[in-house]
Parts: C-alpha cells; structure tokens; sequence
C-alpha cells in the first residue's frame, strides 16, 4: 500500500497547482474498487498535505481542495454527513488560521465544477454546496455568500431542473446584494441582474424583467460613460428593457432604449447589436402605420442576422418582412418570407441556441398568425382555417407554459419573503431580549449606585437614558423593515390576484356561453381557494365550482392547479362525463401533490354541471357539495357524491356518480361553496344551510343581478363587521 501513497504523492506535487489533480484523485479515490484502501489512502495523504501546509503557504489552497473531495467522497460512499462535515469543519479551520475565508471561498467549487463536467451525482454536490453555504454564513463573507447562492441556483436550474428552487437561490443572493451591495464585486452583481432579467421575461413577467435589467442599466451606464471596460454588451441591455416595453405595447417608452442601443453599439463597433434594435424600432413604425419607414429597418436586420447566421433572428427578420408585405398588399412576397421563416425554424430548430423552448414556440406562432393571415387574403379559407386553429392551439399552449411558471415564481418569491419575514421577525426577538437584559443590568445598577453616590447616579441614568433611546430607535427601525417587508408580500398577493383572474373565465366568454347568470365571488384574502370554470366543448357547456383546501395564496395555488388540471381533462383528454372528470381530477390531485407518499391532505369540494342545450337535458355530478335546481315553483336540492377530491381519504377506492335532468324552460341552477353558509355573525352562529335555502327560495324568481346584490348584501349585514372567515363563491345560471 505504501507504494500506492508514494505514487499519489507524487502525482499530487506534480500537479499540485493545476485543475488536472481534481480529475486524478477524484478518479482514484471514486473508481478504486476496495474502499477501505482508498480511505486508508486519503486519510494519509491528509496527514503529509497538513504537515506540507504548515511550512508551505502555497499548499494550503490545495490542502482545502483536498479536503474538500474527502466530504464529498465520504457523502457519497459512506453516506456519512458527519465524517463529511468533519472534514468541512477543518477547511473553515485552516482558512481562518491563515485569514484567508473570503480569498479561499471559490476553491470550494471546483470539485462541483469537475463532477459538472462528467454530469453526475448533482444531489450529493448540491448537499455539499450548502453544507458549505451554511459554514460560510458564520463568517459574513457576503460575496462568497452570493457566490454559493448563484452556484446553488445553477445546479437546481440548469443541471437538476428544479425551476422553482433555482429561483429561490437568485432571489436569496439578490437579497444579500441589495443588503451588502458595497462588500459585494460588481462582477456577481452585473451577472445576477442580468440573469433575473432573463428569467423574469422567459415567464413574461415584464415588469420584474425591466426591474432588474433596469438595474443592470445604470451599472452599465456609468462604466460606459467612464469608457471603463466590461464583458456585458450595454447595447443589449438597452435592446431587452426596449423590448419588455414593446411586449406590453408602450411603443413610446420603447423607442428611447432601441435608439440609446443603436449609439451606444456603434460607439462600441457591435453591428449585430445596431442592426438587432433596428428590426425592433422596424416594428414600432409597423404598428403606427408607418409602413414604407420599416421596411428599411427590416431589411438591416434581416441582412445582419444572415451574416452572423443567427437562425432565430433569421427566422424573426423573415416573421416581419412577412407581415411588412401584407401591410403593402403583396401576397406573393408575405408568403414567400412566411416559408422562408417556417423552413428554415424547422431546419436549424437544434442550431437555434433558445434556452426556452417556449420562446421557440412563439416564433411559430408569429409565423402561424402570418400564414393564417395571408391565406385568408389569398381566399384560400379552409388553410386559413387550419392555419388559424393551429395559432389558437399553440397560443394557448404558450399561455399555460407561462402561467405555470408565473405560479412557481410567485411561489419562490413569497417562500423567499416569508423566510425573510420570520428572520427579520426572529431578530426583532433578539433585539427585544438584548433590550429587556440591558435595562435589567441597568436597573440593578442604578440601584448600588443609588447607594453610594447620588451625582454618580443621575450621570449614569443620563447615560443609560441615551443607551435606551438608542435601543428603542433601532426597535423603530425594524419595526419600519418589517413593514416594508410586509408591502413585499402584499405586493407579492396582488400578483398572485392578476395571475388567478387569468385562470378564471373572462366576462366576454361567460356572457357568450352562460348569457343570463350571475357569479357572487368574494375572497376572504385577496386571492382565492374558490374557483368557477365555464367552458363550452362541442354540444356541451360545461359549469363548474370547486372550493379548495385553505385561502389566501395557498388556496389559490390550490385553485390554479385545479383549473389546470380540467383544462387537460375536458379539453386535452376529451373527458365529458361528470363522473369520469372526477374520477379523473382525484387520480391526478392524489398523484399531483404526492399524497400516497407523503402527508399533504389538501383537496377540494366540487360540483360540476354538464349542459345540453340541443336537448336540455342537464348531467349532474359532484363530489361533498350539493347544488339548488329551481324549476317552475319548486326548489329541489340535489346531493352529489360524499368524497372529496384529493384529502385524507386516498388510500380507499372512490367510485363517482353522476344524475341526469332533462329540464323544462327558463330553469335555474345555483352552484356555491360552503364558504356563504359558513359566515359567523356578532352573536357567533352560522348563516347555516337552511336559511341560505330560505334565502335561494325567497328570491328566485327575482332577476338575476338583483339575486346576486340581495345575497351580497345579506351576508355583510349578517356579519355585522365580524371578519370574513373563507372564500365566498356563488353562482347562479339561467337555463
């Protein structure tokens, strides 16, 4: 075995400063079949590495690398977070003793940077990343701090594909930029920024998008001004923030950025970069009307683009000069860059660098709406049909893959905040502890010194006084942080309330499906668990009301998720029948949030409607709820099935039914949560399923409208200004 050292030894000081020895001991110490060697081996070359760094400076760097494999390997052989936290422990040792923490911090990626390389275990790097991250807080290196956060990001993102998470570790070192921005090298935060921007608008979420590429702009402003040299092309960042305006059509606010791009580029001889805002400003003059102005600008970014064969801006270039051609009535021409678009999206789909295929998908979609277009104008109207059918479809595609990442954006966000908050809250606590111990030992002391001498006294009080002040300003001071903080998340709700009202049907397609109706929708937090969902499939108009788990944003992640999930049931999977769309929602709930494997309970309470205005006839299904049917002068209550989707009862067979009706005219039904009955009064009883009834009954030969104001008003007179204690929804429909 000795052999065995001596030659790893030497390998070692033959490499000692280079990356080649993470590959060779990382082979050696992974690959070696007898582990007990292996650990016996590196558990000597440790003793010669630490005896070498006590004399050699030069060899601590690689001493901390060296330790740093032994923690990874014994995660992932031994399984053994201890002994790899033991070795952790002793590199934050060395480091200190040589004063060195913020300087070594980055030695402590490169064995991540090595198994990156050879793509494999990312579980066991990302445990030993945060191990690291944790031991590195104890010392307030903040950039190493953001250094870890970003790496982490990368890992979960990039290489694991946890979205969410990924976001969460952007967002922490975001944090600790806008805290310690000073300690922080301008280099972690130009990348930071722009890396949030670009996230940020691959889920269409512009506004963040122009935050924080806005940010990135003064940084880049200031260098460019000073002509001081940086790797970010400027004129990109201005082309981007100009681009985020356009997408939500402030064409005026736009202009200014493409044309500082266009200077700002030329200063730096970037052609690509002043004929790329170009092509966008050619879009500005395209909508205004200004039709023959574009072309020129067109055709700059067009050419450019076939230069540095950049095949999405080619695409892009054709998509425009495309539409420019139908602007000036030339169908031959519009069709011919249409093609030219679509052949060649297809051809260099793999050479097309998008890293989000959901921006692949709106380039087909431009195309698409081009092609449908041109069509139509030719008289070819069953391709212009198709086209057009094709444009939806991809549309709505494109809508549901942005939504989704909206929700688990919103989601990082608010968990970021919430940490946040209890941190903050957390260190309010210590202050107020700090606060209560300091005016203890005051106390006791003005007390002996009360004793001794009286002027000695009234010095101290008078110090004491000032110390207190000083503590009470600091207790003002976080008590105005948390309110801010608080504005965050209130910020984040009033997101999270855009973001739901788009998962619930707009009022033109209710009016054109339902047209007599009325819908009671009251959240008791801003956001929902309540949900309605109207939607209409061939010969069946389909009406819907769920109430999910909880209120507030949980509920509404629970409400997106369900309105998610019918769309790929009736819609995707052509599932018509009441009882097979429950059937179907529970198997998706339960396998959705894991629930045969964990102790997630959450579900809903659902009723559904399935309507066939051809031959009135009107099937029934729901699952713990029960709706109202009012027909000529009675009022008949119809009770559905007694499981909810989802919850605590996954581990039994559930089995769905569904009733039929076949209905006389102007019939009505009413469809609600249990939210309405469940509201308390001052004297603390129930509105209750009875008078509710009552009320339904007292009322429903009343108009619609005047039924929705009379319930509405019922309720708040019986709360009486007690709080709202859950989601309200009601609906009644005319049939």
């Amino acid at each position: 075995m000795q052999k065995i050292v001596d030659s790893t030894w030497n390998e070692i000081q033959k490499n000692i400063f280079t990356k080649d020895i993470a590959y060779k001991i990382n082979d050696f110490l992974i690959d070696n079949p007898d582990q007990n060697i292996s650990k016996e081996i590196a558990t000597i070359i440790s003793s010669q590495l630490e005896e070498q760094a006590k004399s050699d400076t030069n060899s601590v760097k690689y001493y901390v690398s060296y330790l740093n494999y032994l923690a990874y390997w014994y995660l992932k052989n031994d399984k053994n977070s201890l002994i790899a936290e033991k070795y952790l422990d002793k590199i934050f040792q060395v480091i200190a003793k040589n004063n060195k923490t913020c300087q070594y911090y980055p030695l402590l990626d490169v064995l991540p940077d090595v198994l990156s390389s050879r793509k494999r275990d990312f579980d066991i790097v990302e445990d030993l990343l945060k191990l690291s991250l944790k031991r590195i807080e104890k010392y307030k290196c903040y950039a190493a701090l953001v250094f870890f956060e970003f790496d982490l990001a990368t890992y979960t993102g990039q290489r694991k594909g946890d979205f969410k998470q990924s976001l969460k570790h952007l967002l922490r070192a975001n944090q600790l930029i806008e805290t310690y921005y000073n300690q922080i090298p301008i280099q972690q935060v130009i990348e930071l920024y722009d890396i949030l921007g670009s996230t940020f608008y691959r889920s269409s979420n512009y506004e963040k998008a122009i935050l924080y590429w806005g940010k990135l702009e003064k940084i880049l402003a200031e260098k460019f001004a000073k002509n001081e040299k940086y790797h970010y092309p400027y004129a990109r960042i201005l082309n981007n923030i100009g681009l985020m305006y356009f997408r939500q059509e402030k064409y005026d606010e736009a202009m200014p950025y493409y044309l500082k791009a266009i200077e700002v580029a030329k200063k730096e001889k970037l052609d690509f970069w002043v004929s790329l805002p170009k092509g966008n400003i050619g879009d500005i003059l395209l909508k205004k009307g200004y039709v023959d102005s574009s072309y020129t600008y067109f055709q700059e970014y067009l050419n450019n683009a076939y230069k540095h064969q950049d095949w999405s801006i080619v695409v892009a270039g054709h998509t425009k000069m495309a539409n420019y051609y139908l602007k000036k009535g030339n169908l031959a021409k519009a069709q011919e860059n249409a093609f030219k678009a679509d052949s060649i999206l297809n051809a260099r789909n793999k050479d097309i660098f998008i890293l989000n295929p959901i921006l692949i998908n709106i380039s087909r979609r431009n195309i698409l709406q081009a092609q449908a277009e041109i069509f139509e104008k030719t008289g070819k109207y069953p391709e212009a049909l198709k086209v057009q059918k094709e444009f939806i479809h991809l549309s709505d595609s494109i809508n549901k893959a942005t939504n989704a990442q909206q929700v688990l954006m919103l989601n990082a966000e608010f968990e970021v905040q919430k940490e946040e908050l209890e941190n903050d809250k957390l260190k309010k606590e210590i202050k107020q502890r700090e606060l209560f111990l300091v005016i203890s030992a005051i106390i006791s002391l003005v007390s002996i010194i009360l004793g001794i001498v009286t002027l000695l006294s009234r010095l101290k009080i008078q110090k004491q006084t000032a110390l207190l002040q000083e503590k009470n300003e600091e207790i003002l001071a976080i008590n105005e942080a948390l309110a801010v903080k608080n504005q965050d998340v209130m910020d984040s709700i009033l997101y999270a309330e855009r973001i739901q009202k788009t998962f619930l049907p707009y009022e033109n397609r209710l009016k054109k499906t339902l047209q007599n109706y009325f819908i009671l929708y009251k959240p008791k937090d801003i956001v929902s668990g309540d949900f309605y969902y109207v939607t209409q499939q061939n010969q069946a108009t389909f009406i819907i009301l769920g109430d999910c788990t909880g209120h507030g944003v949980p509920g509404a992640l629970m409400s997106i998720m369900a309105v998610t999930l019918l769309d790929q049931i009736i819609i995707d999977k052509h599932i018509h029948e009441p009882a097979q769309i429950l059937q179907e929602l529970d198997k998706s709930v339960v396998k959705f949030l894991h629930q045969q494997e964990t102790h997630n309970h959450d579900g809903m309470d659902i009723s559904i409607c399935v309507w066939y205005p051809a031959t009135r006839k009107l099937v029934i299904g729901g699952a713990k709820t029960f709706i109202l049917l009012k027909s000529q002068e009675t009022l008949e209550e119809i009770r559905t099935d007694r499981y909810n989707i989802g919850g605590y009862n996954t581990q039994i067979e559930k089995i769905f039914t569904q009733q039929e009706r076949i209905l006389a005219p102007s019939t009505l039904i009413y469809l609600f949560s249990d939210g309405y009955i469940d509201q308390f009064n001052t004297e603390h009883r129930k509105i209750g399923k009875k008078r509710f009834i009552e009320l339904i009954a007292e009322n429903m030969h009343k108009p619609l409208q005047e039924q929705q104001k009379i319930l509405s008003d019922f309720v708040e007179t019986w709360r009486g200004g007690e709080e709202q204690i859950d989601d309200i929804a009601v609906m009644g429909v005319l049939l």
